[in-house]
């Protein structure tokens, strides 16, 4: 569907693949329970859970160009990568194939299995949006999509392109017509350049922010869901979006924000009771962390000042 089509996340890093896991995982949620809501009548929801994470998990291992065919009888039934490279290419007769998460005789029997062809795979959507920001690659598809709502003359073909493919006009099949559809044959590879020591600190601050989560893992308490549970939800939100405006180099004043958020941090664990070596380590980094972006911000605001 249109409308939903663009929760899949983009790939264009290391990094950004961390970055945008944990937003798709909070949209996916929420579409799952509307989509899904109708099987608690016949399935236990802790069955369907189960089902639905193992079928999360099989698909990790599979978004790989490293492996290659695994033989007759497993390419025939299971998506493998192979199978899911194709899903994921956007060469126009790759275009809504190759659905399947675990299984891909779904695609054989509903006919959207496609083998690969010897023109290479070029990867990513029509349109990718040329931006690490989180909160962009998540929005930036709602503007050109009201813009093609907004295209229709009347409210019955506005809601038909809201659940038919991107190419779909009136009179056309449901994923559009086929000679109208762009052929992608090559792409450049959105980088943005910055500086190594910033690489060094997403990276160093993307693993602080998982040793909360660690501590209370391997930790005796009780796992229950309390006010420090959604305290730390907070707290992920904010650095995945904040590490991945870094990443992006943009906008400018992020280097105020970013400054923010360690002094934050640092006020809310003089309340953790907690001590050992996470915790000093934690307020060791996030120490030099915000006198470094505390200069830089006084750096951009006289820069503004005088501009």
């Amino acid at each position: 569907m249109t409308s939903i089509c663009q929760l899949e996340s983009i790939r264009h890093g290391i990094f950004n693949n961390w970055l945008c896991w944990f937003s798709n995982l909070l949209i996916s949620v929420t579409s799952l329970q509307i989509l899904y809501s109708p099987l608690a009548f016949f399935i236990p929801p802790t069955q369907f859970i189960t089902h639905l994470q193992i079928s999360v998990l099989y698909q990790f291992w599979i978004h790989t160009e490293t492996i290659e065919n695994l033989g007759p009888v497993i390419e025939w039934i299971f998506n493998t990568p192979e199978h899911h490279r194709i899903h994921h290419g956007c060469n126009k007769y790759l275009l809504d194939k190759n659905y399947g998460g675990v299984l891909i005789i779904w695609d054989r029997i509903f006919g959207t299995y496609q083998e690969r062809k010897e023109e290479k795979t070029v990867y990513s959507l029509i349109f990718p949006p040329s931006t690490f920001n989180l909160i962009r690659v998540q929005t930036y598809y709602y503007a050109p999509l009201w813009n093609r709502l907004r295209h229709f003359d009347n409210w019955t073909n506005r809601i038909e392109a809201l659940f038919k493919g991107p190419s779909w006009e009136p009179g056309s099949p449901w994923t559009g017509w086929e000679h109208l559809k762009m052929s992608i044959t090559e792409r450049p590879k959105f980088e943005v350049l910055i500086p190594c020591w910033k690489k060094y600190y997403i990276t160093i601050h993307f693993l602080l922010m998982l040793l909360p989560d660690l501590q209370s893992t391997f930790s005796n308490e009780n796992t229950e869901v309390s006010i420090s549970s959604y305290i730390f939800l907070s707290y992920t939100a904010t650095t995945l979006i904040i590490l991945s405006c870094l990443l992006d180099g943009r906008p400018t004043w992020i280097c105020c924000v970013e400054f923010g958020r360690c002094i934050i941090f640092l006020i809310a664990l003089t309340f953790v009771q907690r001590n050992g070596i996470f915790r000093d380590l934690q307020q060791f980094v996030f120490y030099i962390s915000a006198l470094m972006w505390g200069l830089l911000a006084l750096e951009y605001f006289f820069k503004c000042h005088r501009g």
